[in-house]
């Protein structure tokens, strides 16, 4: 990285052996899954177990004389497939291989995204496969604008594959435009997700936040925010600041914001006109979804530990009087009577109805039942809902059925 953090990544390392496989053998993903560690991880781990059996899968003999496509058999499967995944058993080499792997991958990607997508995607490759990227984008909790948008760029065009280039340009493209949506005041908010895994770092008395400077200089470097990078060195080479809170974030963007009289985005040109083709259809995706994600919260607010928690998705705020969405929202509501729809509030949601409706309004901006699916394992994983729950398996099934009837 060009930095040297391995301090914070021992650390994160040693608490996440703590609280999960400690002194034993074995530990089933499961486990991994329940403990109090940050969400990313249980993400990369469970990505991890996916890919082992969709290998075992890709192996299976199936013949056709059999109706493995039936909707009632897909049900099955899946759930079989969740199962297995979750009663998984990692030895303690492994344990240890794949605990290093993350915490060094999640620390990447949270400072630089740009870079850490490219290459964990591509690697030596010029070319993959978009199924491909939708399995490793499972990787990636955090900054969800990511893999949002690049499945609904790649579903919208009907893509089967992606040259690098294109992708390198997509990434681009698509952070320009979120870093857009921030004034210099919400900007330093976007690191949020990087002060939270940094978290278990920090001595339990600690009030407010920090994260090393590095880290933020090669965050704003990875966006080409170069004004705000050289700064921040400054801060660190003139200052000693060795951490920044995020106040202090905010105050030195501020700072740049006014001595320069500048607005502080990507010398990327804001005329739709100058984006070709489908790149324009992307602008316009992005600014009619932009709420979906990073919210900002009011400029100046001190970021405590407890204003610090990990969310998946953001919650729309869209009109929904646009493109059949409103009538969409009204189907997935009415899928489930009002005995059922309690019931599934008071276990999911924890008696929270607006929870419950900002989710059934983010899978009515889904298309396809592979989008729902990856959504609710996120939604599941995250929560820490048990997937086989009575109301979770009738909540995924009613789902399943009413995307399928759409299709």
């Amino acid at each position: 990285m060009g930095y040297i953090f391995e301090h914070e990544i021992e650390t994160i390392i040693n608490v996440v052996r703590t609280r999960t496989i400690g002194e034993d053998d074995v530990i089933q993903l499961k486990q991994i899954l329940k403990a109090a560690i940050h969400p990313s991880i249980k993400a990369y781990f469970h990505a991890e177990v996916e890919k082992i059996l969709r290998q075992e899968r890709a192996h299976e003999y199936y013949s056709k004389k059999l109706p493995y496509g039936i909707p009632e058999v897909l049900v099955l499967r899946a759930q079989i497939d969740k199962l297995l995944t979750l009663h998984y058993q990692f030895s303690k080499s492994e344990f240890e291989s794949l605990l290093d792997e993350s915490v060094h991958f999640q620390f990447n990607y949270l400072c630089r995204p740009r870079w850490t997508l490219l290459n964990f995607i591509f690697g030596s490759n010029r070319k993959v496969s978009t199924a491909f990227i939708a399995s490793k984008l499972k990787y990636c909790v955090d900054y969800s604008y990511f893999p949002y948008f690049i499945q609904r760029y790649n579903t919208l065009h009907g893509f089967t594959e992606m040259q690098y280039e294109d992708f390198q340009t997509l990434i681009r493209k698509i952070d320009n435009e979120i870093v857009a949506l921030h004034s210099p005041q919400e900007l330093p908010r976007m690191l949020t997700p990087l002060f939270t895994f940094l978290e278990a770092t920090l001595p339990p008395s600690t009030n407010e936040l920090t994260i090393p400077i590095n880290a933020a200089i090669v965050f704003f470097e990875d966006k080409q925010l170069d004004t705000i990078k050289e700064r921040l060195e400054l801060e660190r080479d003139v200052k000693a600041h060795q951490y920044v809170t995020m106040d202090q974030l905010t105050q030195i963007i501020e700072s740049i914001y006014i001595d320069c009289s500048i607005s502080i985005q990507n010398n990327e040109p804001k005329d739709p006109s100058a984006f070709k083709d489908s790149h324009e259809e992307l602008m316009e995706l992005i600014e009619s979804s932009s709420q979906h994600f990073d919210e900002p919260t009011e400029a100046g607010t001190s970021l405590n530990k407890s204003e610090c928690q990990h969310t998946t998705h953001s919650t729309i705020q869209n009109d929904f009087t646009t493109n059949g969405l409103a009538q969409k929202l009204e189907e997935l509501r009415a899928l489930f009577p009002k005995k059922v729809y309690d019931n599934i509030q008071r276990v999911l949601f924890k008696r929270d109805e607006t929870k419950f409706l900002n989710v059934l309004s983010e899978i009515a901006t889904l298309t396809t039942w592979d989008e729902v699916a990856h959504y609710l394992d996120s939604f599941y994983l995250l929560g820490n809902i048990d997937p086989f729950s009575e109301e979770a398996v009738f909540f995924t099934d009613t789902l399943y059925e009413y995307f399928h009837t759409k299709k």
